[in-house]
């Protein structure tokens, strides 16, 4: 049989599983909504529709944490194979200028996991009274170990810092020196992308300043010490193209190694976004872009903020613009070869204003099989408010989304609380998990975790239809 004919047999195939599943699917909905139907109306105003609060989560489908009455800034979320939720950040003591490390773990009810730390968390002073530590990133290990990016200046300036927890929060002895490792540059520097690879490895993307702004990325073996095969001598300073502010805020890696980085240079004059491809030995990718670098350039300010690859290994990317004068979430989409997705938003760029004020974006994930879901804040009544969006797989809002696709919430439901979006999660189950900061509770940034449903149907009294896809993945 030829190659052709079996490609065809293959997809003719995969197309009939596929109609056979869907009809399960289809199945599996209806005789849940029969079954709610059979229950009694009470079944039936228990429906849920996507991007509507999960209220079997926290209270209402919120959840506040507060480490002792100080101000506490959630930055980054993890789900481990249990669904023990990790949301990580730093806390300020009050009347020290101390800034610390902090992660917390709830169950999957959003209740604090007592069997973790102190209370359900952990504080880390790395530096000593007046010190300032911040937590950016978090990524499980395997084996359960903990692991947490961000900066320090235990070694008088700020470096990449990296700290290795083990699953019941206590140091990890076994990494760097008592579970902490710091990597000087030369200058100042902050991670503010952590990815493990399979093999245990690590590398974490930030920034280095040696005179003006670099992209910097560190590779490290899994013990911590620095990876003799990447970068020089595990480490990499890249000046994008001569200008005086390049930062790397977010890290992806491909199934082949490559590994891509996104942010922001000034390197055409303005902001712009920027994009950068490395092999896995840290050289650049010469087939990505011009040279392993994309830059997209407009006047103003573009910002990358996060990059993730959607299920066809295209890099989609959120950022912040103010091309159309206020500050408005940006996505972008790019081929495989860095080129601009033309079939995605308008020539390969969608721009959204949540409502004619400042809107500051901060994460993106791919979810329900080809949605695209965004997550940050507005402040646009004069307030700061978490925001989450979805996107149709050509760039537009999705009509089947709570809010025309778009879904603000007011922890304090007053308009008086601030409320931060940071990061966010599709699970397996698919639902939404975000996860940020809020004021809503005594006036002081807490901790603050909130779950939303998004593949729907979901009903309340225990049954829970069949999704059409979940999230899986990345390539």
């Amino acid at each position: 049989m030829s190659p052709i004919r079996a490609s065809l047999c293959d997809t003719h195939a995969q197309s009939h599983r596929a109609r056979q599943q869907a009809g399960k699917t289809r199945f599996a909905g209806v005789w849940v909504a029969l079954v709610a139907l059979l229950a009694g109306p009470a079944s039936l105003t228990a429906l849920a529709a996507d991007g509507e609060l999960d209220v079997e989560f926290g209270v209402g489908g919120l959840v506040s944490i507060d480490l002792e009455g100080y101000n506490d800034d959630g930055q980054a979320l993890a789900v481990d194979g249990v669904g023990r939720i990790y949301l990580a950040g730093s806390r300020n003591i009050h009347g020290q200028g101390d800034q610390d490390f902090v992660v917390a773990r709830l169950l999957p009810d959003g209740e604090r996991d007592m069997q973790f730390g102190t209370d359900g968390w952990v504080g880390l002073d790395l530096s000593g009274t007046g010190s300032s530590e911040q937590v950016t990133s978090i990524a499980l290990q395997s084996d359960g170990k903990i692991l947490l990016a961000g900066t320090s200046n235990r070694q008088g300036s700020f470096d990449f810092t990296l700290v290795r927890l083990l699953p019941d929060g206590s140091p990890d002895s076994r990494f760097g020196t008592q579970g902490m490792v710091a990597t000087d540059f030369g200058g100042g520097e902050a991670v503010y992308s952590l990815h493990v690879a399979p093999d245990g490895r690590i590398l974490a993307a930030g920034f280095s300043s040696t005179g003006g702004y670099d992209i910097a990325v560190a590779g490290y073996l899994p013990d911590g010490t620095l990876d003799p095969s990447f970068g020089s001598g595990g480490r990499l300073s890249l000046d994008f193209s001569g200008g005086s502010f390049d930062q790397a805020y977010s890290m992806a890696l491909q199934a082949n190694g490559r590994i891509l980085l996104a942010g922001v240079s000034d390197s055409a004059g303005d902001y712009d976004f920027a994009v950068v491809r490395l092999l896995a030995n840290g050289t650049l990718d010469a087939s990505y872009g011009q040279g392993g670098r994309v830059l997209v350039s407009d006047p103003g300010l573009q910002v990358l903020y996060r990059l993730t690859l959607d299920h066809a290994g295209r890099a989609l990317a959120i950022g912040a613009s103010d091309l159309a004068e206020t500050i408005d979430f940006a996505v972008l989409r790019f081929d495989t070869d860095g080129n601009p997705d033309t079939g995605f938003g308008d020539a390969g760029q969608t721009l959204i204003d949540i409502d004619s004020g400042t809107d500051f974006p901060r994460d993106i994930v791919v979810a329900c099989g080809d949605r695209i879901v965004l997550v940050g804040q507005t402040d646009s009544r004069d307030n700061h408010d978490m925001v989450l969006v979805r996107l149709t797989p050509e760039g537009e809002l999705d009509p089947g989304f709570a809010g025309g696709g778009v879904v603000r919430t007011d922890w304090s439901n007053k308009g008086s609380s601030s409320d931060y979006g940071r990061a966010v999660l599709a699970l397996d189950d698919g639902k939404l998990l975000v996860a940020g900061t809020s004021d809503a509770a005594n006036g002081i940034n807490d901790l603050a975790v909130a779950r939303y449903h998004g593949c729907g149907p979901t009903f309340f009294n225990g049954f829970e239809a069949s999704t059409t896809s979940r999230n899986a993945d990345a390539p």
